[in-house]
């Protein structure tokens, strides 16, 4: 399985904070490439070239060139899928570039059970290893795959769960992506909340995903370059969420506009998915 890491915006961010890259295990680094806009391609070069430790170790850098001004994550995911189809890749996974993994334990040993305990991917090397010979069991029949968030963790006891939401990290089969048009922009989705578009359309078309639950991940919010630099604002976002609400009205209840500073900031939609309801059987 090739990793791919979209970046933006961050190749100092990269060497200088941590981020995913810092999580991977030796053994996965050469098959490891930075997905990044040709315009920026020299500054991750340069990053990289004052950091020898991570040059030597393989890590590979790509460049593309967006065919729109109006270009965002979804269709910097859309790109990594027909580089893998060009390439002849059968699975990646793609990984935001800033995030924090870790692997939960339910240790009787040491707890009482109920609360899981926490061991970081970076200190512990083989943790990285481990997730990925789980993701590496993406196919044809289940074609996503993905980690759960560090915050909704606590109480998931199951090793597994499917047919949910998946964000941030993406593991895809990718010969039923060249067989099958399912895209993270497809049918004209919406430009900023692309992995809930993605999702949805997926599960709505009968294509099955897995959450593995034992893997979690977390990032910094609103950290220089990604989405913060494509200018991600409230207004932009309405419109999006609206579009998500009109396609989905059985799924997707709009619930309001927090006022009070979030992840993104004030003043953005809040909604309520009906995730568990989502994925419909697929006829054949």
């Amino acid at each position: 399985m090739q990793i791919i890491i979209p970046s933006y915006r961050r190749s100092a961010r990269l060497i200088e904070k941590h981020g995913t890259i810092r999580d991977i295990d030796e053994a996965y680094l050469a098959r490891t490439t930075l997905f990044v806009r040709k315009e920026e391609a020299m500054d991750y070069h340069n990053s990289f070239s004052s950091n020898t430790d991570l040059l030597n170790r393989g890590v590979n850098i790509k460049s593309f060139t967006p065919n729109n001004p109006k270009f965002g994550w979804g269709d910097t995911m859309d790109e990594i899928i027909a580089y893998a189809i060009a390439e002849g890749l059968e699975k990646i996974l793609i990984m935001d570039d800033d995030l924090k993994m870790s692997k939960m334990y339910f240790d009787m040993e040491f707890h009482d059970g109920t609360k899981p305990i926490y061991k970081d991917f970076a200190p512990h090397p083989g943790l990285f290893t481990e997730m990925m010979k789980d993701l590496e069991t993406v196919n044809y029949e289940i074609p996503i795959m993905g980690i759960i968030a560090r915050q909704f963790s606590m109480s998931k006891i199951e090793t597994y769960k499917d047919n949910g939401r998946l964000m941030q990290l993406f593991a895809l089969h990718i010969p039923f992506f060249k067989e099958n048009n399912f895209r993270f922009r497809m049918d004209d989705g919406p430009f900023y909340m692309s992995d809930v578009w993605f999702c949805l359309k997926t599960l709505q078309a009968g294509v099955r995903n897995r959450a593995f639950q034992r893997y979690v991940r977390d990032d910094k919010p609103n950290a220089p370059g990604g989405c913060m630099a494509l200018g991600r604002n409230p207004e932009e976002h309405r419109e999006c969420v609206m579009k998500i609400a009109k396609t989905f009205p059985h799924l997707v209840q709009i619930t309001g506009t927090k006022e009070n500073a979030t992840n993104w900031g004030a003043g953005y939609l809040q909604t309520q998915i009906k995730w568990s309801k989502a994925f419909v059987e697929r006829q054949e």
